[in-house]
Formats: structure tokens, sequence, C-alpha cells
């Protein structure tokens, strides 16, 4: 710019110094041309550096409100979160006291949709977030542990209560198993109860004759296709075990049957010391989930409190703003 500016004043002198003489009409024509070629190089260049100038604040300007958005996005997914941890971590305590309240039966879990974790954990790309939050709160040290801090913790929480499901998915697949074959063994009994009343030495025990037959009837009377096994335990094995007790020093068949009820209980009474550990173990889950979550709501409660400004705005073009002026 400097030699083209040195050029113009030394073509604007000479043309002084011949001004005014003969056949000195060139000299104008040709002064003019440069100056023309001069400003309207000057004018394209201006407005070439003037539009680079804009449009890389524009996209300065784009980036900047991209990054805004994404710490608002992350915020929403942080309440969310935080909203539904809690209400997850509170469904582990009452599942662990609706299976003391009835130890014989393994609920299903109320598990709350955690759509925005798995979000957070699998789905978005956190190296991006992370830019965007460091530009918002600040690149230092402790903002960057703040942001380390909350990831780790959500991972945490995914991975613990994928791992609490599927654990319970797995209980409920033995406790069924293990009723399955309860149930099995009962039947068991049942065929053989029926099948003594016929014998002509059980039919000569008319008491112990006449307590089988009553037990099979009144049994089969009050059951139905929605029983489940604490009912067969208490209108069979325990009907059957207690009445058995008279007979069972004399009758062959009244203590073979009376053994058969004394491992039915036992059984039964595995089945349900297996579920109740199931649910000690779900307070246990409570009580270190519960812990993690008032870590997790520290660490949160900066940036859920955090006012994200819109105090950037869009650079004007420049062009058009004298375009406008121009019309006025």
């Amino acid at each position: 710019m400097n030699i083209l500016a040195n050029t113009f004043l030394d073509i604007a002198f000479q043309f002084g110094n011949f001004y005014g003489q003969p056949d000195s009409g060139w000299l104008f024509t040709l002064f003019n041309t440069i100056l023309g070629a001069f400003i309207g190089s000057g004018a394209s260049i201006y407005v070439f550096y003037k539009t680079i100038s804009y449009d890389k604040k524009k996209e300065e300007y784009k980036e900047r409100k991209f990054q805004k958005d994404k710490v608002k996005y992350f915020q929403s997914l942080i309440r969310n979160i935080n909203t539904g941890l809690n209400t997850q971590i509170a469904a582990l305590k009452t599942f662990a006291e609706t299976v003391r309240e009835n130890p014989t039966d393994l609920p299903l879990l109320n598990a709350v949709p955690l759509f925005d974790l798995t979000r957070v954990v699998h789905k978005v790309n956190q190296e991006e977030y992370y830019h965007s939050f460091i530009a918002e709160f600040g690149n230092s040290p402790t903002v960057i542990d703040d942001y380390r801090t909350i990831i780790l913790l959500l991972d945490y929480f995914e991975a613990n209560i994928s791992m609490i499901k599927e654990s319970l998915q797995r209980s409920i697949q033995f406790d069924y198993e293990r009723k399955v074959q309860y149930k099995r063994m009962i039947e068991k009994a049942m065929d053989e109860t029926a099948g003594a009343l016929i014998n002509q030495e059980v039919q000569n025990e008319h008491a112990f004759w006449n307590f089988l037959n009553d037990s099979i009837i009144t049994f089969h009377e009050e059951n139905d296709e929605h029983s489940d096994i604490k009912f067969y335990h208490e209108h069979f094995v325990i009907v059957i075990k207690q009445g058995l007790m008279p007979f069972a020093t004399r009758i062959p068949l009244a203590h073979y049957l009376l053994v058969q009820m004394k491992n039915a209980t036992q059984f039964y009474t595995n089945i349900q010391l297996q579920n109740l550990n199931v649910a000690s173990d779900f307070d246990e889950w409570n009580s270190t989930l519960s812990a993690k979550y008032r870590e997790l709501q520290e660490a949160t409660q900066k940036v859920i409190e955090h006012i994200v400004s819109d105090d950037i705005k869009p650079e004007k073009n420049w062009l058009i703003s004298i375009l406008r002026r121009s019309e006025e």
C-alpha cells in the first residue's frame, strides 16, 4: 500500500509540473485513468477485506451461539437425569421393602426411563460438549475437573443401574425356576396322596383316610390358576404336615408324606431366604447410589443454576447497512 501511495504522489507532482504546458492533455487523461484504476483497486481490496472480516465474525458468532446452545441443552439433560435418578434410587428402597413384606415373590423393579443418561454416556459427543463447557465456564483446571467429575459420575450411574437391572433379571429367572421346582414337589406329593386313597391298608385307617381325602378336596376347591407357592405352602404343606403328626409313628405312608412335607418346607424357606438376600442387595445399592447421587447434585449444582447469557450479537453486514442508508 505504501508503494502505491508513493507512486500516486510522484505522478501527482509530475502532473502539477506539466499542467498548463502545451500537449499536457494526454497527461491529464493518463492521470485520471491511473487514479480511477487506483481507486477501483483500492475499493475492491477494501470490499474484499471487509467481506472476509464479516464472514469470519459471522462464523465466530455461529460457533459461539452453537456452544451456548449446547450448554443450555447440557443443563436440560442434567436436570432430567437428576430427577430420574432420584426417582430410580428411591424405587430400589421400595423394591426391597416390598420383598420383605412378601419374601415368596420378586416383583418387577419400577424402572424409570433414563434415556437422557444413556444419551449423555453413549450418544452425545462428549469432547464437543467439553469445549462448549469450558468456553462458557472458563478454561481453568477447576472447570475442567468439574466437567470430568460430572461425566465420571454419569458413567458410574449408567453402569450400575444397568448392572442392577441385569442382576434382578437373573434373580427373577432363578426364582421362577425354583418356584416351578417347588410346585412339582407339591404336585408329586398330591398325586401320591390321592393314590393312597385307593390303597386297602389306608382305607382301613378311617381317620387317616378321611384326613387325606378332606385335605385334598379342600385344597382343590380353594385353588385356582392364580395360586402362588405361598398358597400351596399354607393350604397344603402346612395342613398335611400338621395333620400327619398323629399317624406318622404307626403308618409308613404317613411318615413318608411327612418327610416330603418337611423337604418342601425347607425348599420353601430357601426360596424366601434367597429373595430376602436380593432385598438386602437392593438396600445396599440404595445406600451406595444415594451417596453418589449427593455427589452428583453437588457437582452439577453450579451448572444447573448457571444462567447462559445471550449477550453475543451477530455482526451486521456493513455493505447492506451502507446500501440502506443510501436509499434513505
